[in-house]
């Protein structure tokens, strides 16, 4: 099963263990310094060329860069994995 799920048309999630969550991102729209996303297409072991972002409503950040199946999480994460790696895990139902 890939680690990733197409929600709709250009639009994926996965699980982060981070957040606890599904994050999802679009592959055609733009990051906040104007690059597109770079998706590689490999739904089970995927690369973005960008950093992906994900604000919370409640004021936490999740930071990370996606290479070959693993997320790498940046210092600027507001959870216990900021500064780590982990592989892409299935997400759970």
């Amino acid at each position: 099963m890939p680690v990733l799920c197409m929600v709709r048309p250009s639009v994926y999630s996965h699980w982060c263990e981070g957040c606890q969550a599904c994050h999802s991102f679009n592959v055609h729209e733009l990051s906040r310094d104007g690059h597109v996303l770079g998706f590689d297409g490999d739904l089970d072991r995927p690369s973005i060329g960008e950093p992906v972002r994900h604000e919370q409503q409640d004021g936490r950040l999740c930071e990370y860069l996606l290479r070959g199946g693993v997320l790498y999480y940046l210092e600027s994460c507001s959870h216990a994995l900021a500064g780590q790696s982990r592989a892409l895990i299935d997400c759970p139902h």
